[in-house]
């Protein structure tokens, strides 16, 4: 089984009080394991700042400037590689670095 994340991930992102919006990554995860894209929320395009994927642990971690907002998101989360799904927490590290703000999860398309 390849691990790679190269392809467009679909799903939700969620806050604490359970409002949602729609998510999408747009990721491109080279064969030297770098990883670029686009962060979609509600439709609203950021390029992604960082991307890391441990292909050992599972663990993803992409960070992206939510657009118009000024603030930096961060979704922490692990990638299921039988299910192409990843879900995880997110923080916004411009406002409350370390602080869990909600949760996400997505598919491959």
């Amino acid at each position: 089984m390849i691990s790679s994340l190269d392809g467009r991930w679909q799903g939700t992102i969620w806050d604490a009080a359970r409002n949602a919006w729609q998510l999408e990554l747009q990721l491109n995860h080279s064969a030297t394991g770098g990883i670029t894209g686009t962060a979609y929320v509600t439709g609203l395009a950021s390029n992604i700042i960082s991307a890391s994927f441990g292909a050992a642990t599972g663990q993803v971690r992409i960070s992206f400037a939510y657009a118009g907002t000024g603030s930096t998101w961060l979704l922490v989360g692990n990638y299921d590689a039988f299910r192409d799904y990843i879900s995880g927490y997110w923080e916004n590290i411009t406002v409350a670095p370390g602080v869990r703000i909600g949760g996400w999860e997505v598919h491959l398309r």
